[in-house]
């Protein structure tokens, strides 16, 4: 079949159809990039829609497997292609030199496989910063589970609608549920998630289950009165045999999950044995492949054992603090600090940080650089570079240059339209809590801004 003539505009691969196919034909990832003609590199990210993909690659591997091309694509216009959310970068982002957490990862075996508990919920609890979405993209990975969300409050995606949205298409792609549309209150309870797990459930079986993996419920925020609601995200009560969902949280109290079958939670807990062994795991391996880090330990007469003992203790069984100290150590920025005055604790290295910019950038500091990151704070969701100089009234060059000296707690989108965000919440608490309560300051320099704006289209002083 050729694709000559076919409009592929509005389509993107369906990776997940490609495996299931490619397993049910009996082919490896290996053997089917051989009989293509393919790299297996590209197979694999064709697969997880990650990548460069193709469409010539998609016509070859219809030919090769002997389906129509349109079996392997999802239509942008159809219901999965409008409602699915991609969240393909940001999970290869999250496992990127993961290590450790295997006694977690047997926790859940454990209770996945236990003949006395055949569908429930899994919590996996822990501070923020104790690796949380990174544990359940590996999971999602060990385990190809397909049926997944991320709450990323700092991306906007936390709200109920957008949960059932997309967990919803990943279900009817994951097991080709007819369905045209969603209904017009799919979302107003547990209602139609609870039909469409009854759907799945004729599916399944206990070796080969549905596992649902929800990131962050903390992070999740509703506009709408959720007092009636039983559960957070319409999580149903119950769930059917061979149905299990695993979720992560903080440690919050108030969490609206009432449940049948809800096992004891996984805690994480920051000065457990199991948690600083994968804590001490992770310096060591960084270190190892790092002749940054190995300089700057050498030039202190440091050796490898007392500078992962040091981070270790430091890091106060926090993995994002390693994630900021150590590229921090490698890219110079405590050249002149000695190990024993590195910030301990992530509020202190957010304090820290914050210290070094202020003395680096001087006296400009407050007007540039501590506005514009605050403004940006403030805005929540990702915004364009050209609306926060517009808020801050600085130069969009400026504003690009501030954002750059800040880039590790951001993320960027550098198209055309080049937006920003905070990446993580846990700097905007610091930037809430230390740097100006509440960020009201910023909050209403956002809507003068506004209003002047609206002041001067419809002529209002």
């Amino acid at each position: 079949m050729s694709k000559k003539g076919k409009d592929t505009s509005g389509i993107i691969p369906n990776g997940r159809k490609i495996r299931v196919i490619r397993e049910r034909q009996g082919f490896s990832q290996e053997g089917l990039a051989e009989k293509a003609g393919y790299d297996p590199k590209s197979i694999g990210n064709l697969e997880r829609n990650t990548g460069n993909q193709s469409i010539n690659l998609i016509q070859v591997l219809a030919d090769t497997l002997g389906v129509p091309f349109e079996e392997i694509v999802i239509d942008k216009n159809s219901l999965v292609g409008k409602h699915l959310i991609s969240f393909d970068t940001y999970l290869e982002n999250k496992i990127k030199n993961f290590i450790g957490r295997d006694w977690l990862f047997e926790k859940v075996d454990d209770l996945l496989n236990s003949s006395n508990w055949n569908s429930g919920y899994i919590l996996i609890q822990g501070n923020p910063g104790a690796g949380k979405s990174a544990i359940l993209s590996k999971l999602i990975e060990q385990k190809d589970i397909y049926a997944y969300h991320f709450n990323i409050a700092t991306q906007g995606i936390n709200t109920t609608e957008k949960f059932l949205r997309n967990l919803c298409a990943r279900l009817i792609n994951q097991y080709d549920i007819r369905r045209e549309s969603l209904p017009d209150d799919f979302e107003e309870d547990s209602k139609f998630l609870s039909e469409l797990l009854f759907d799945v459930s004729k599916c399944i079986t206990e070796k080969n289950p549905l596992i649902i993996a929800i990131d962050a419920l903390d992070e999740v925020s509703d506009s709408r009165d959720i007092s009636q609601r039983n559960n957070i995200l319409n999580l149903p009560s119950s769930l059917p045999e061979h149905v299990y969902i695993i979720a992560t949280t903080r440690n919050v109290k108030d969490l609206k999950l009432v449940v049948d079958n809800l096992a004891s939670p996984i805690v994480i807990e920051e000065y457990a044995e199991f948690n600083i062994s994968d804590i001490s795991a992770y310096v060591e391996d960084y270190y190892s492949n790092s002749k940054e880090l190995k300089s700057w330990a050498k030039k202190q007469k440091i050796k490898k054992d007392t500078f992962a003992s040091e981070l270790v203790r430091k890091s106060e069984g926090n993995f994002m603090y390693l994630c900021h100290v150590l590229p921090a150590i490698e890219n110079g920025v405590y050249s002149g600090i000695k190990l024993d005055k590195l910030p301990a604790g992530l509020m202190n290295y957010y304090i820290s940080h914050w210290q070094i910019m202020e003395q680096q950038i001087g006296g400009r500091f407050d007007k540039t650089h501590k506005k514009v990151i605050c403004t940006l704070a403030a805005a929540e969701d990702l915004v364009g570079i050209d609306l926060i100089a517009k808020w801050t009234k600085e130069d969009i060059f400026l504003v690009r240059e501030i954002l750059d000296s800040w880039n590790e707690f951001l993320s960027r989108q550098l198209d055309e339209s080049e937006k920003a965000r905070i990446y993580h919440l846990s700097f905007r608490e610091f930037l809430e809590q230390r740097v100006d309560p509440g960020l009201k300051t910023y909050h209403k320099m956002i809507a003068d801004s506004i209003a002047d704006q609206l002041g001067d289209e419809f002529g209002i002083s």
